[in-house]
């Protein structure tokens, strides 16, 4: 009677461990969500509180419409920082319009690099090679050797801004394929 017991204890135990494999084969495995996010990176050191602003478009002109475009809050520091632009889902830019903000006391801002970054794809630029995909504005003293931008206020509404130069242009076509 003891052995009758044991054998029903143990294929029911049995039972229950192949039961138990079973439904786990049988819950589905969630799938890893692909970002298809578009983000521009900039690493800086930015003296003072401030708002920049990414314009984008999608053709690749030097326009923009007011509507199309990405604001970041900045605080200041003397440490560099990433600024990281998060353009709207399925929104691939041809041309880009970095606005270095609003604080007409801001400092000089130091450009370590930037980095566009679309799926698995990167494009990194270092410091001095900067000026070769972004240009500046008359309100927007640009140091090459140092990678150093000066905005100066003017008479003109202030707006300091780099545009993309075709280089870039180039380089966003890329990232995009």
């Amino acid at each position: 009677m003891r052995n009758k017991t044991l054998i029903a204890l143990f294929i029911a135990a049995i039972t229950l461990i192949s039961c138990k494999d079973d439904k786990s084969k049988d819950t589905p495995v969630a799938e890893e969500k692909v970002d298809t996010t578009f983000t521009i990176t900039f690493n800086m050191i930015v003296p003072k509180d401030d708002n920049f602003q990414i314009y984008f478009n999608g053709d690749g002109s030097d326009s923009f419409l007011p509507e199309d475009y990405v604001e970041v809050a900045v605080k200041g520091s003397d440490s560099p920082q990433d600024i990281t632009f998060k353009l709207p889902v399925d929104v691939l830019p041809a041309s880009l319009r970095f606005d270095l903000g609003d604080n007409k006391d801001q400092g000089e801002i130091k450009i370590n690099d930037f980095r566009l970054k679309y799926l698995e794809k990167v494009f990194a630029v270092k410091d001095v090679a900067f000026i070769n995909y972004f240009w500046s504005n008359a309100q927007i003293e640009y140091i090459k050797e140092k990678a150093i931008a000066k905005p100066k206020p003017s008479n003109d509404p202030y707006d300091p801004i780099f545009m993309a130069t075709e280089a870039l242009k180039i380089e966003l076509k890329k990232i995009a394929k």
